[in-house]
């Protein structure tokens, strides 16, 4: 949803070329490329819970460094944070994927993955209407033409404050989740407590 606001920031806040925002969705649709790969593996090593909640917190926390220095951000700066960003969602696409396959038998594994890029379409949809919102109010009424380059900073600040707080939701939601599989992989299970002799 952000990196739709890049080509408004670059061009119209930071008073770039066009050839800036090129270079800036290239290197973040480098990282889409790289990062699926780079958190599967490390799922197929370490099978640890904790890459959902740690990529989601990536992407928080790259937003709130966005949201803090929107109007003094420097391009490289922009591009840095960007491609955390970008890490951090591919890492969390890929092993929320996995680990939600990988629960269900077969049969249902191909209507569950439509299912899932369904969700991740309609999140998409919805975000880049929710930063178009928010752009709108801050800029409140100025057009393309009126508005300048601090206003367009402020209102990127504003856009990427709410998606930051939405991404800390998800880490706290990620989080739940494994403290939640965490105990109960670890309470006794049925046929053992079934077997088990206590003191009379």
């Amino acid at each position: 949803s952000m990196f739709f606001l890049l080509p408004f920031v670059i061009q119209r806040g930071m008073v770039l070329p066009a050839l800036y925002i090129s270079a800036a969705l290239v290197s973040r649709q480098v990282l889409d490329i790289s990062a699926p790969a780079l958190a599967g593996w490390l799922y197929d090593k370490t099978r640890s819970p904790l890459l959902r909640p740690v990529s989601m917190a990536l992407i928080s926390v790259s937003m709130l460094a966005m949201a803090i220095l929107a109007t003094d951000l420097s391009y490289v700066t922009l591009v840095a944070l960007t491609v955390v960003a970008g890490f951090g969602s591919g890492a969390f696409i890929t092993t929320n994927n996995t680990v939600l396959l990988s629960a269900l038998p077969s049969s249902e594994r191909g209507f569950s993955g439509g299912m899932l890029e369904t969700t991740r379409q309609l999140g998409h949809t919805i975000a880049v209407a929710l930063v178009a919102a928010v752009v709108a109010v801050v800029l409140n009424g100025a057009d393309g033409v009126n508005a300048s380059p601090r206003m367009y900073l402020e209102a990127f600040r504003s856009a990427c404050f709410v998606v930051a707080g939405v991404s800390a939701v998800g880490v706290v939601v990620a989080t739940l989740g494994v403290r939640r599989r965490t105990a109960a992989a670890e309470a006794p299970q049925p046929a053992a407590m079934a077997g088990a002799r206590f003191p009379d």
